[in-house]
């Protein structure tokens, strides 16, 4: 067995820290693998109208860190499953925001804090309802032009909140949510339980195999898949199949697929293939 771990230093900060006033109380968690080594509370949990002394198993108020760790997480997982784009104008998904006044107002710039709204919004215009929530926001004039500066902002942190729950509530009631059947990337539509494609809304007919590939460069989108990963995941059972083969696969898919629309099948020389749309980077 090692020694164990001499916390003297961390017990020293936190009651320097309560003592001199910089803080009213801490609760210090320090584990390493699935084994606690200091779970410890130091100070007040509140201080008024009475004073109580902190407890290990305080609820905090994280406050903005629900940005990074709530939101931005939220959307980027309704990103990744192709229900929501970063370029997009938020006027796409919230009705509230379809004037022109809005089109630079993208989903990844309110993420970035640079879409031009204030820091905080005014107090009367965040009630208990959500649309008239939103109708309130867009009648807040910008701080400067979208795009043009940087704010930390939290109405537009308010504005991706509803723009994950009406998007989420678009995928509950068409069954997409249910089990993660179904992969979107742009206007494609793949659906796993039913086997059925769609491009633009329009039913494209694919081989089991044709079917297989598809799925696999959806799973992955932007990333590039060598021809030996594609062999690998279509033929495990015929690790020495001639990897020739899939450009034949790819060839047949792209004229399907992309007949439909852009371009979402390239192919990446002397490296692979990938799925993805012209001009986004792997």
């Amino acid at each position: 067995m090692g020694q164990a771990p001499d916390f003297t230093g961390v017990d020293d900060a936190a009651r320097e820290a309560v003592q001199s006033g910089e803080i009213p109380g801490i609760v210090v968690l320090v584990g390493r693998g699935n084994e606690i080594l200091l779970h410890r509370s130091y100070g007040s949990r509140r201080l008024v109208p009475d004073m109580t002394p902190m407890t290990v198993d305080t609820i905090f108020d994280i406050a903005s860190l629900t940005k990074p760790l709530g939101t931005t997480l939220a959307v980027m997982s309704l990103v990744e499953h192709g229900s929501l784009k970063l370029d997009a104008p938020v006027g796409r998904y919230l009705q509230e925001f379809r004037t022109k006044p809005f089109a630079q107002v993208t989903i990844q710039r309110l993420l970035t804090h640079t879409a031009g709204f204030p820091a905080v919004p005014p107090t009367a215009a965040v009630t208990a309802s959500h649309p008239a929530t939103m109708r309130a926001l867009a009648k807040l004039p910008f701080d400067y032009p979208p795009g043009s500066g940087t704010q930390y902002s939290d109405v537009g942190f308010i504005i991706l909140g509803e723009v994950v729950a009406r998007v989420r509530a678009i995928l509950r009631r068409t069954g997409d949510e249910a089990d993660g059947s179904v992969h979107r990337y742009a206007d494609l539509v793949l659906d796993e339980q039913t086997h059925e494609v769609f491009r633009a809304g329009t039913a494209v007919h694919l081989t089991a195999t044709e079917f297989a590939l598809l799925h696999l460069l959806l799973l992955h989108p932007r990333r590039v898949l060598s021809k030996a990963d594609i062999v690998a995941h279509l033929w495990p059972d015929d690790p020495g199949r001639d990897d020739t083969i899939v450009e034949t696969f790819v060839s047949y898919l792209r004229r399907k697929v992309d007949r439909q629309g852009l371009p979402l099948i390239h192919t990446i020389r002397r490296v692979g293939y990938t799925l993805r749309l012209p001009g986004e980077e792997s």
